[in-house]
């Protein structure tokens, strides 16, 4: 890992990293400790414990649920500090959703597609207003 010099000390030192900071690997079990001895668990109520390494919890960045990669972006010391990717999804941009509902209202849409022809279309009438009519 590499940290900025001196803002991140509290957990980067070589003496502290591997209590202080927990390595995220996708497919891998959330373990730290100088041993990789110690892991992140889901407990009871679906918080996070910390507790031995067999049983915690393998990270799945592209799991569609949040509630695990928010858990862990909010952990503060004495809990470990997380590096790596938390989630990777791939889902639409909004502009990518914007333009879809703008093609799917154009299909659906029955009426005529411009202003113009909007004006010009069905039943209209010229008002006129005569000298005497003021």
């Amino acid at each position: 890992m590499v940290f900025n010099d001196g803002a991140f000390d509290e957990w980067s030192e070589k003496d502290v990293r591997d209590e202080a900071a927990a390595q995220l690997e996708h497919g891998k079990p959330l373990v730290y400790g100088k041993g990789k001895d110690k892991g992140l668990r889901i407990g009871g109520g679906f918080t996070l414990e910390m507790g031995p390494a067999d049983g915690a919890v393998v990270h799945d960045e592209t799991r569609d649920n949040l509630s695990l990669p928010l858990a862990l972006a909010a952990l503060e010391p004495p809990w470990p500090q997380v590096m790596g990717v938390l989630r990777a999804v791939e889902l639409p941009t909004v502009d990518q959703l914007a333009r879809e509902q703008e093609r799917e209202a154009e299909k659906a849409t029955k009426g005529p597609a411009t202003l113009e022809a909007l004006l010009q279309s069905g039943d209209t009438w010229d008002v006129t207003v005569g000298i005497g009519d003021a």
